[in-house]
């Protein structure tokens, strides 16, 4: 989340908070505001001021403090919130993010699954947050009451994000206010390096693992889109967005995607897969082939036969000749990647982008060049050369020397 003042700025990448509330509109959606034509440079709206982030050690986070700092060199100082983890210090993990290559709060494109054509506004929450507020107050767990508070949401995540929505809806007072809702963040584009990650999870793990034939099967249709956008796009969006966010009456809304504006299915990853040559040095164990199926049953039992078998064959043949398995370990990775995924593979959405577009074209020409997000303008064939050479350079080498 990124918030702008005369003397500091926020960015959040969870929830936001703002003090007491002062405007409560918990009974009807928003309206969609429209961007105002840039009168400064983002560069110069930032200059001398400060800026307060928390989630920086995320993968979003660390872009944007990257760019920030990058492009806005005028900008007075960056404050970073960053919790101890039980095995690393707070001083650890911002050595970690400084080695590596008005309000915005950070949503998902899919807080709202039960929307098929998503416009860029604020819905209504699943379930009133006051009624969940109570709920997780009482000693006992009603589980039956679960479901109706829970209602139609895939998972805690999607649910949590829609709630938090609302609550920014609700609670953001007289403070201008922006929401962003990026869809499924992949790999950069061009900035801080192109083709960084630095996380195999999700969508890289699936990409990675039917590149290296190593993913046989997929739950879904090859034509469902599948809705990836470069981490770069997500934090110059966040970074203009907050520049330009004037009106703390309504709260303006961009979907930043690429279902609308630039659709990507997973037939045309597929092709990218095939034409692009993995290297045979790391983990392959067959030519990239995956086959779709919507019936859990027949999924299950095609992993068994084309992914648990082979993986099973290959770690004994690993073991005759003295070496780790490994293939076993990575299938269980992918089960759970699948688990996660199922939901979002097998259904298709269009998340409407139009104010993102009309921010986009509202930026000055410099700005345009300097914190690009327009999603239209992706070449998913030249996106994918450098998305699959980055998996091979900052995912898979350093786990194949470890």
């Amino acid at each position: 989340m990124l918030a702008t003042r005369p003397s500091s700025a926020l960015v959040k990448n969870r929830c936001l908070f703002s003090g007491k509330s002062q405007i409560t509109r918990n009974k009807e959606e928003s309206k969609c505001v429209q961007p105002v034509r840039s009168q400064v440079s983002i560069a110069d709206f930032y200059a001398g001021k400060s800026v307060f982030i928390t989630g920086v050690t995320g993968f979003v986070g660390k872009v944007c403090v990257e760019k920030l700092l990058y492009s806005c060199k005028d900008i007075d100082k960056v404050f970073v919130l960053v919790r101890d983890k039980k095995d690393e210090s707070v001083s650890k993990r911002i050595d970690k993010i400084i080695d590596s290559p008005v309000f915005v709060h950070v949503s998902t494109a899919y807080c709202n699954t039960h929307v098929k054509v998503l416009d860029e506004k604020v819905y209504l929450p699943p379930a009133p947050l006051d009624d969940v507020l109570k709920y997780l107050e009482e000693p006992e767990r009603n589980y039956n009451r679960i479901s109706k508070l829970y209602r139609d949401r895939p998972n805690t995540y999607t649910y949590a994000k829609a709630l938090a929505e609302s609550y920014v809806m609700r609670s953001h007072g007289d403070i201008p206010t922006v929401i962003v809702r990026p869809s499924i963040v992949v790999s950069s584009s061009k900035e801080p390096i192109p083709g960084w990650s630095d996380t195999m999870q999700g969508s890289s793990a699936l990409i990675a693992s039917s590149w290296k034939g190593l993913n046989r099967v997929v739950l879904g249709h090859r034509h469902n889109v599948l809705d990836f956008i470069p981490v770069d796009y997500v934090s110059n969006l966040l970074i203009a967005a907050a520049a330009n966010c004037h009106s703390s009456k309504d709260i303006a809304v961009h979907n930043c995607c690429t279902s609308s504006a630039n659709p990507l299915t997973f037939d045309m990853v597929l092709k990218f897969l095939e034409k692009k040559e993995a290297d045979k040095s790391s983990y392959n164990l067959s030519y990239p082939r995956v086959l779709f199926t919507e019936n859990k049953q027949l999924l299950s039992l095609l992993s068994l036969l084309l992914q648990t078998g082979p993986a099973y064959a290959a770690d004994l043949l690993r073991r005759i000749r003295g070496k780790k398995p490994i293939y076993m370990k990575i299938q269980s990775q992918l089960s759970a990647a699948h688990d996660t995924l199922d939901y979002f593979t097998s259904h298709s959405w269009i998340f409407k982008s139009n104010s993102t577009q009309q921010l986009y074209n509202s930026l000055q020409p410099s700005d345009k060049k300097e914190f690009y997000f327009d999603s239209s303008d992706i070449n998913w064939d030249e996106y994918f050369e450098t998305y699959l050479d980055g998996i091979e350079r900052f995912l898979l080498k350093p786990r194949s020397r470890n």
